[in-house]
């Protein structure tokens, strides 16, 4: 198994005033078959990009099946690079509709998928979709990964469950605004650190020749080592960026002065879990003073 391997994430145009649905589409799939150019081993695309743009009560209509036209055209790339591909759509499954991850490998064929279990109201509520119930790992012929989606990542939680069943990269498509780049970047960084692991943001930025403002899309998409640096950062317009990857990391600790561990080994093994029952308690606790 490889230690060394290439990560790629795109960053894509956010539709609106300047820049059509279809044309981000478009985008999209030159910009993943420019990841495969580059001998890319994996790639990353932002949250439902299929339905980016549209109303969320309207989005079902646009959600993609599998297999279907979308996924079929995305199947062809991977195939064609020999790479594995994270699509990031809401995907009509049965007579639900989900905010997914599927994983196209190699050949084209879908290896497995992550549905988002972290739902925002307006997704409940306005989109209708079905929360998932599992945070999975995924073995690939290079390692082991884990996904998570937008707002999973603001529950420590998520990442954490991730880290423990040994993922050593954790890919996040999400779309972000709101508090700010500065803010989503302190998160992201956090949770690297925290958990000794990759992690691959892709998101949406801002098309030329509108200004960048935070509000309007937080960008954001990089590759953030396990010791919390930034690697390879899109910026804030659009495009993608591949970067090589050591999977044999070494983030050595002193935990005592002549005693130096390996930072992952030394934060897993010295959890208390017996402590943190609270954490998986069906409510919360509430401060009456």
């Amino acid at each position: 198994m490889a230690s060394k391997i290439k990560v790629s994430t795109v960053q894509l145009p956010l539709p609106g005033e300047i820049i059509s649905r279809e044309k981000m589409l478009r985008e999209a799939l030159r910009l993943v078959e420019d990841a495969g150019r580059k001998n890319a081993d994996i790639v990353c695309l932002p949250e439902t990009f299929n339905v980016t743009g549209i109303p969320h009560s309207e989005k079902h209509k646009f959600a993609a099946v599998i297999p279907g036209t979308l996924f079929e055209q995305f199947s062809v790339i991977a195939k064609n690079y020999k790479m594995y591909i994270i699509l990031s759509i809401m995907e009509k499954r049965g007579d639900g509709f989900f905010n997914t991850a599927v994983i196209i490998d190699r050949e084209g064929k879908v290896k497995g998928r992550y549905d988002k279990v972290h739902l925002t109201e307006e997704e409940k509520v306005k989109s209708g979709i079905t929360a998932g119930h599992d945070i999975p790992v995924f073995d690939l012929d290079f390692g082991r990964i884990g996904i998570m989606i937008c707002y999973d990542n603001w529950f420590p939680e998520t990442a954490r469950v991730l880290a423990l069943q040994e993922a050593k990269i954790i890919f996040f498509p999400h779309m972000q605004a709101g508090p700010g780049v500065s803010y989503w970047e302190k998160q992201n960084c956090t949770r690297a650190w925290d958990n000794s692991v990759y992690l691959v943001s892709s998101s949406y930025g801002t098309v030329s020749p509108l200004p960048f403002m935070p509000g309007r899309s937080a960008s954001g998409s990089c590759i953030i080592r396990p010791d919390g640096t930034i690697a390879a950062d899109v910026g804030s317009g659009t495009g993608e960026i591949t970067w090589e990857t050591d999977l044999n990391f070494s983030r050595l600790f002193p935990a005592a002065p002549e005693h130096i561990m390996e930072f992952r080994e030394m934060i897993l093994r010295d959890r208390k879990p017996s402590l943190y029952k609270v954490i998986s308690g069906n409510g919360y606790i509430v401060n009456s003073n």
